[in-house]
């Protein structure tokens, strides 16, 4: 008798809580803005002050760009004049104080240092030997080191500035990750950085967590049995528990979003986003919800890290590439990097 009891405060607990979550559909999360930047757009990023949205327009392979656009906020529109930067721009990252962005340029092999209020390039760093196709960036807690991973580094995957002086930036070394690695992301707890590759001897995926500080690897965590799949974005959640890698298969058997317990170093699961090629991957501010680019479905896809379940599937332009959000979470900036549009999401 005591053990149906047991057992019914247990199922009703459980039905209680399916019931208490919210529950999602696409008209939750609908396309409010098609904002066109004039050039193919690559990643981007809100300023700290949350006014704007910057996007590093790529451009094609075969017809590089060399501009970064500029979408106001409270409006929705692109702001006239582009900011020239290196060629085929790529990821952009501000200084908290919203003076200083950072923006890679892959065909380049540089770093553009642009002072934000007036918008000029007032430095063109160059990379390290070995670098030779800078992806993403990320600064460190202290914002005194940028961390910059080389889509075809080999063995050199990440680059390291000195930012401690926006007016003076200088390179200060390599991290030895091997492999393509992704997008880095910061984990403020514990002031560490995290870059996605693929192991050298399986090419499985594999998450690299480097000190930020000594730019030491520390950990590693290898995910198996996914050995045609290519880490592309990675965010991790505002309390730095968890860490959501997108991962990009060509063969269209092993992608997905890759969730990783940071405390215990250990996989969660993987997400099936219903699209083998997950390219971006970003946290809303707020941390409610991971936004993944599914790249060849033209869809950028909503989980609930409540539930690490896909709540939303929104179609937007063709081959979505990064996401920005608004400050409140709101509203999320998705790049269209098949065509020359963002798509503006609603977030409920």
């Amino acid at each position: 008798m005591k053990l149906r009891s047991s057992r019914t405060i247990l199922v009703t607990l459980a039905m209680a809580l399916v019931f208490s979550l919210p529950s999602y559909s696409q008209a939750a999360f609908p396309v409010i803005a098609t904002i066109n930047v004039d050039i193919q757009p690559f990643g981007a990023a809100t300023t700290p002050d949350g006014t704007q949205v910057w996007v590093a327009n790529s451009g094609t392979v075969t017809v590089n760009s060399n501009k970064v656009t500029i979408i106001d906020v409270a409006s929705l529109t692109e702001e006239p004049g582009k900011i020239t930067v290196g060629h085929f721009p790529e990821d952009i990252a501000f200084k908290s104080d919203g003076q200083t962005a950072f923006v890679t340029n892959s065909s380049d092999a540089t770093v553009s240092v642009i002072n934000v209020p007036s918008r000029t390039v007032t430095q063109t760093v160059n990379l390290p030997a070995g670098i030779t196709f800078p992806f993403g960036i990320a600064l460190s807690k202290n914002e005194k080191k940028a961390f910059v991973t080389d889509l075809a580094g080999v063995n050199k995957g990440v680059a390291v500035l000195d930012t401690a002086d926006p007016s003076h930036v200088t390179t200060a070394g390599t991290v030895p990750v091997v492999g393509f690695p992704g997008r880095p992301a910061l984990r403020v707890l514990g002031d560490e950085m995290l870059v996605a590759t693929n192991d050298p001897t399986t090419n499985d995926p594999e998450l690299i967590v480097i000190d930020a500080e000594t730019k030491e690897i520390v950990h590693q965590l290898v995910l198996h049995d996914h050995a045609t799949a290519g880490p592309q974005g990675l965010a991790v959640t505002p309390d730095g528990h968890f860490a959501y890698v997108g991962l990009f298969d060509f063969t269209s058997t092993a992608g997905g979003v890759w969730v990783i317990d940071l405390a215990r170093l250990r996989t969660v699961k993987v997400i099936n986003t219903g699209d083998p090629e997950v390219f971006g991957v970003r946290a809303t501010p707020d941390g409610r919800f991971i936004f993944a680019t599914n790249f060849s479905l033209n869809q950028a896809v909503a989980i609930s890290t409540s539930t690490n379940t896909v709540v939303s599937r929104t179609s937007v332009g063709r081959n979505p590439n990064d996401i920005a959000f608004t400050l409140d979470s709101t509203e999320a900036f998705v790049t269209n990097q098949g065509d020359t549009t963002v798509s503006v999401i609603a977030i409920p």
